[in-house]
């Protein structure tokens, strides 16, 4: 190693040491919510194929997954490693969470090479976004998605274009999804063709040829084994299956609701990216001002200003493009998750949080540039904008971090709704812990609107436990499970009251009335969040 590599090593050691510190302090933040909280449903559902690839079915052939089996795996794989467990079953999306800084880093430093500030603020804002913060911990496919999105990105703008086309493959067999947020890579990787290329239009076609065919075959890579995997194990294609579920359900919002949805993407996800209201009005303002000053530039150039700046300011001219890009982006993605029939589920708006991180730190640069401009010290006017934009974070991050945020799928699955914001399912550990040490073998668990989460916590019980996603209990099939050979149980949620009492008046008919077994009451013990009731003869 020469002395000048020896120097530069040197002096930039330091700063490894201070990655890394920064990697770990926020591995330990996304790790502690992992064991606080129970499973929400698609949370329950996607653990409980984990512990059936883990414990008995290694290739799925008894699964027909609703989406591709990368997620699926990670989590086994973690469950064989480390025990099964909430903890362990949320550690891969944790890692993921945080590996992602690295291929962020890597973006903007290739997309702003002369403000290594917008590196370093886009990482700032990614970590402590409240919304990436309450989905780390979590079994989730969406960080999964995230994750491939971001390192795809960074490969188009390093023009290593058989690996992005990797990496998209990688973000579709995450959850199928990542297609509608293809807007991203897929402008900036043509940003970069331009960028590269002479203007020639036949020199171009050629290199946009030679580009889309690379990305092609690495994008057609994972999807195939994908595809050939579910074959061999004799199921429906994941990719397929889930497409037809979610297509079935997709179509054109009315367009006198998209101004009503707009607003509740930004009430129910946007605000949460990275500052709540009434601050986080105040950083839209600045997006839009920040995003319009862009475009008038643009305009008021006639679009030649990014040829000027090749020659003239190459990194500006760049930068000034891709600020287009990812203004284009965000609108392209929030139009058509506005415009469409998409739930507003914070979750579904994830994969946008890291590029909007890089809008609103080149927004933040160029605030710093106008600030005090007799005042010549860039980057302590920067860095004080920095800190009073993480100060107002610290807050949301910390309400995040210990649930008491309107974000998450648990809160979600139950729109707020009492308890079920963030603790619909405490307990339920006690409830598997029930019927592990009291029901008989081939006892009959009914249940309604559980069947994922039993998946999981009544996982290799030697009890039966039939079907029922959400349909109300028959009487008639209770009444004719509890007059079998072994005992028969029915578990309500504290939310399920009027089930309870519906159940109650059919069964009473047959002379059979629902005993109480066991309550469950979580945490201090103010609340019933669950019971066990035995059907017995009157």
């Amino acid at each position: 190693m020469s002395r000048v590599a020896i120097r530069n090593w040197q002096i930039r050691w330091p700063w490894l040491l201070v990655g890394l510190v920064f990697l770990a302090g926020l591995f330990i933040l996304r790790f502690l919510p992992a064991g606080q909280t129970r499973f929400a449903v698609d949370e329950a559902h996607h653990s409980g194929w984990a512990l059936l690839i883990a414990h008995g079915d290694p290739f799925m052939r008894t699964i027909a997954a609703d989406k591709p089996p990368q997620l699926y795996y990670l989590v086994a794989a973690s469950f064989k490693l480390f025990g099964d467990s909430e903890v362990a079953a949320r550690l891969p999306n944790t890692i993921l969470g945080v590996l992602l800084l690295l291929p962020l880093w890597g973006l903007a430093r290739r997309l702003y090479p002369a403000q290594p500030g917008v590196a370093l603020l886009t990482c700032g804002l990614f970590a402590f976004s409240p919304l990436a913060q309450i989905y780390a911990p979590t079994v989730f496919t969406d960080p999964l998605m995230a994750f491939w999105l971001v390192v795809c990105a960074w490969l188009v703008t390093a023009r290593r274009w058989f690996w992005a086309g990797i990496a998209l493959g990688l973000a579709i067999c995450g959850k199928q999804q990542a297609l509608f947020f293809l807007p991203f890579p897929v402008f900036l990787a043509g940003l970069a063709l331009l960028w590269d290329s002479s203007f020639k239009l036949k020199i171009l076609f050629r290199k946009l040829l030679r580009v889309v065919s690379q990305v092609v075959a690495g994008t057609a890579l994972p999807v195939l084994v994908v595809f050939l995997f579910d074959k061999w194990r004799g199921q429906t294609s994941s990719l397929a299956y889930g497409a037809a579920l979610n297509g079935d359900k997709l179509g054109l919002a009315a367009p006198t609701a998209w101004v009503s949805r707009l607003g509740n993407w930004w009430e129910r996800v946007l605000q949460y990216f990275f500052i709540p209201n009434p601050f986080g009005l105040l950083l839209l303002a600045l997006l839009v001002i920040y995003s319009g000053w862009v475009i008038r530039q643009l305009i008021q150039a006639r679009f030649y200003l990014p040829i000027k700046l090749r020659k003239q300011d190459p990194a500006e001219g760049f930068g000034r493009l891709t600020d287009l890009a990812l203004i284009a982006g965000i609108i392209v993605v929030l139009a058509w998750h506005t415009a469409m029939t998409f739930p507003v589920w914070d979750r579904y708006l994830l994969p946008m949080v890291p590029f909007a991180a890089l809008l609103v730190a080149r927004a933040l640069v160029w605030v710093a540039g106008l600030l005090l401009p007799r005042f010549k010290r860039f980057n302590l006017k920067l860095a004080g904008i920095a800190l009073v934009t993480f100060a107002l974070i610290v807050v949301p991050l910390a309400q995040a971090e210990s649930d008491q945020l309107p974000l998450g799928g648990d809160y979600l699955a139950f729109s707020g709704r009492g308890p079920g914001a963030h603790h619909a399912y405490d307990g339920i550990e006690q409830l598997a812990t029930f019927f592990k040490n009291n029901a008989p073998p081939g006892s009959v668990v009914f249940h309604e609107e559980m069947d994922w989460h039993f998946s999981y916590y009544l996982f290799g019980l030697p009890i039966q436990i039939p079907s029922n996603h959400s349909q109300p209990l028959d009487p008639a099939v209770v009444a004719k499970a509890a007059n079998g050979p072994t005992p028969a149980y029915v578990v309500f949620a504290d939310w399920q009251k009027a089930s309870y009492e519906r159940l109650s008046k059919g069964l009473a008919v047959s002379h059979l009335w629902l005993e109480e077994a066991y309550d469950v009451y979580p945490g201090n013990g103010e609340r019933l969040s669950f019971a066990v009731y035995r059907v017995t003869s009157i």
